[in-house]
């Protein structure tokens, strides 16, 4: 059985629905509960919808207890429930910087500690990670959303250095910008693909059919992007950088179609 946070939108149907074609058992966990139950009826066998507030350790424990009373084991845990709040750092509200902290990083925090206490009596599962490429190359305009994808990879990293030898992995999935209502109204610097959230999901999927550590970026071809922007020399990427306008985020934001989302995100 593989549980998905966030799962009533965006990425974390896209998983749902792959995963449930291939034949496994899901449960979709969101903070809109009632969504998260109309998509796994739409969804149809194999798959429930729960409420989940992954950014608390009772609610996140109430979730997983109930999948596996209903759909038996839990092999996977996918922690993808995530929020971007966007704009110069020193106007954010800081309700929002909190509740991006608290959702991105905290959540992940939890979600790890609840699956691993899981999957270690099981001595065998997979918790997928859904950080960002802005976890490897920090965005202007994105400075708290980037912090948190930092720590997502950090966290992932230390983790695995702690379950060495176990038959329990985690994979963390890289994404560029990906089309999803948390995107509207950014600008892309060139260079800066965006991606489909199929495109994500089939990442995840194939995460979970490994039997490994995986980094998985999207596109595939922002691994060697990373690489390379770690070889050079600040003053050289910074020049790149400039060149290929990674401060749009910042200086070309729509905030207006942003409103609905960012309102949504603090519920």
């Amino acid at each position: 059985m593989i549980a998905i946070t966030g799962g009533a939108r965006g990425i974390g149907l896209c998983v749902a629905k792959q995963l449930v074609t291939i034949g496994a058992k899901v449960a979709i966990g969101d903070v809109d509960d009632e969504l998260s139950k109309r998509q796994a009826e739409l969804i149809g066998q194999n798959c429930i919808g729960l409420g989940l507030d992954v950014t608390k350790r009772s609610s996140f424990k109430n979730f997983l207890m109930n999948t596996t009373d209903v759909l038996g084991p839990l092999y996977g845990l996918v922690n993808n429930a995530g929020v971007m709040t966007l704009g110069p750092f020193l106007d954010q509200d800081d309700l929002k910087v909190q509740r991006t902290i608290d959702v991105n990083f905290l959540g992940v925090v939890i979600g790890c500690k609840e699956g691993l206490s899981i999957l270690r009596n099981n001595e065998l599962g997979h918790i997928v990670n859904v950080a960002s490429m802005g976890g490897r190359i920090a965005l202007p305009g994105a400075a708290v959303y980037t912090g948190t994808k930092f720590a997502v990879i950090g966290l992932t990293e230390a983790l695995r250095r702690e379950l060495k030898g176990e038959q329990i992995h985690i994979s963390l999935v890289l994404p560029s910008l990906v089309d999803t209502d948390l995107s509207n109204g950014v600008k892309r610097g060139k260079g800066m693909p965006t991606v489909s959230p199929d495109m994500v999901a089939n990442a995840i999927v194939a995460a979970l059919s490994s039997n490994k550590n995986c980094d998985l970026y999207i596109p595939k071809w922002m691994k060697g992007a990373d690489i390379l922007s770690r070889a050079t020399p600040t003053f050289v990427l910074n020049a790149i950088r400039d060149l290929a306008g990674d401060r749009r985020v910042l200086s070309d934001l729509d905030s207006q179609s942003r409103v609905d989302y960012e309102k949504r995100i603090l519920n």
